[in-house]
């Protein structure tokens, strides 16, 4: 093996492994069973991202604390390494309060994270319309 490829495969190893900021998830959460109607948000997803995944691999909790960083930024989800997500429990209450098309719009967010693998927002965060930013 030369040394380039040798590299090339360095590179790809810790670029695919990178660590996320947001390591501890909320500490208090309960695992949910996900909505009928969240398998089809994934198929629009995968749709519009063309990537594709196993939706039941995911792992899906309520959060019962507010879903928050280092910094104390509060988030309407996480997703986390390999296939959990975490939701703020205004996503999974019928009346929250949030529109419905907000918390269909945080799901989708959060199955984007899980498809494309990883906590930054690639090129198929704008594509689909996903970014909190206008």
């Amino acid at each position: 093996m030369n040394f380039k490829l040798i590299s090339l495969l360095t590179i790809s190893a810790i670029s695919c492994c990178e660590t996320t900021k947001f390591t501890i998830p909320p500490p208090r959460a309960e695992r949910i069973q996900p909505k009928q109607e969240w398998r089809e948000l994934w198929k629009d997803v995968e749709k519009c991202s063309e990537l594709s995944g196993n939706f039941d691999n995911v792992r899906w909790f309520k959060s019962l604390e507010k879903i928050t960083d280092s910094t104390g930024a509060e988030f309407a989800g996480r997703w986390y390494y390999p296939h959990d997500i975490y939701l703020a429990p205004e996503n999974v209450e019928p009346e929250s309060g949030w529109t419905e098309w907000y918390k269909q719009f945080n799901i989708k967010h959060e199955i984007l994270h899980d498809l494309s693998q990883t906590d930054t927002h690639p090129k198929a965060f704008d594509i689909c319309r996903l970014t909190y930013n206008p």
